[in-house]
């Protein structure tokens, strides 16, 4: 997906809908996918922290309605997302995790923060 902005264009990796339900409809995301390997892996995690800060302010700014979502490997979520101040980052900026299992390729876990 594409964000023209005045003076750039935004790439967000894929964007999707996911039915939350009959009452609610469905809800229309964007995801930010990343892997995390063994190294230096606070620096990547810099890194998608402010990509997902400036896709959420780009959507916002074009008043497009759409929640963004980082796509994490589940080794991930259960190592460098419990540290302190990656949960702490999570909390502040209010993020929304998607958990996947790298290897089936499949989606473990939903997470709002």
């Amino acid at each position: 997906m594409t964000i023209s902005l005045p003076d750039m264009d935004l790439f967000v990796d894929l964007g999707i809908e996911r039915f939350v339900g009959a009452q609610k409809g469905n809800r229309k995301i964007a995801i930010e996918i990343k892997s995390f390997g063994r190294t230096d892996r606070i620096n990547k995690f810099y890194e998608a922290l402010g990509q997902v800060l400036v896709y959420r302010l780009a959507l916002m700014k074009e008043k497009i309605e759409r929640e963004v979502w980082l796509a994490i490997p589940q080794k991930a979520r259960q190592s460098l997302f419990e540290t302190i101040i990656v949960q702490e980052a999570l909390s502040h900026f209010q993020l929304n995790l998607l958990i996947f299992d790298q290897l089936n390729k499949k989606i473990v876990q939903w997470e709002r923060f």
